[in-house]
């Protein structure tokens, strides 16, 4: 993962998760420090999850998924939490299935 993501001191990042292998969409997510939300997602490849299963198939192949940041937000959690549902809701009727 590229460290060099921008994200306002004490604010909000809104991200993706991409598939490196066709550029879907398969996770959005909320944090205020993008490298340590992407180290703890690639600890739970594996897990018995959708996701986790996901991510252990990415490790498998030598693979990591892709981060794309889709907003960067101020501090404020009610604004920041509200748009990541408007995310959600704007990929999920766009088609996309994750």
């Amino acid at each position: 993962m590229d460290d060099t993501y921008f994200v306002p001191q004490d604010g909000f990042v809104i991200y993706a998760l991409l598939d490196p292998r066709n550029d879907e969409i398969r996770y959005v997510g909320l944090t205020k420090n993008i490298a340590m939300r992407f180290s703890f997602h690639m600890r739970e490849a594996g897990n018995n999850t959708s996701k986790g299963i996901w991510l252990g198939d990415l490790q498998r192949h030598s693979l990591q998924p892709i981060v794309k940041i889709l907003e960067t937000l101020g501090p404020q959690r009610n604004l920041a939490e509200d748009r990541e549902k408007f995310w959600i809701r704007s990929l999920e009727q766009s088609g996309c299935s994750y």
